[in-house]
């Protein structure tokens, strides 16, 4: 009772974990915006990235100005 409280039923869950997986990957650098704007956003989607995997993930981000 209390995990479906604080987490949400497994479909709950389930659709959570699709809504942040498409959010990661349609993730894209905004006109004007820093890289320390980038990395705060997608830090912000409540995934664990480990290093290697944040720093591929902003360099792909980025728009050539």
């Amino acid at each position: 009772m209390l995990e479906v409280t604080h987490e949400g039923t497994m479909d709950v869950r389930r659709t959570r974990k699709h809504t942040l997986v498409s959010e990661y990957e349609a993730f894209q650098m905004k006109n004007g915006e820093t890289i320390s704007e980038l990395q705060t956003r997608l830090l912000g989607l409540e995934k664990m990235f480990k290093d290697e995997e944040l720093n591929i993930e902003i360099l792909n981000c980025l728009t050539r100005t």
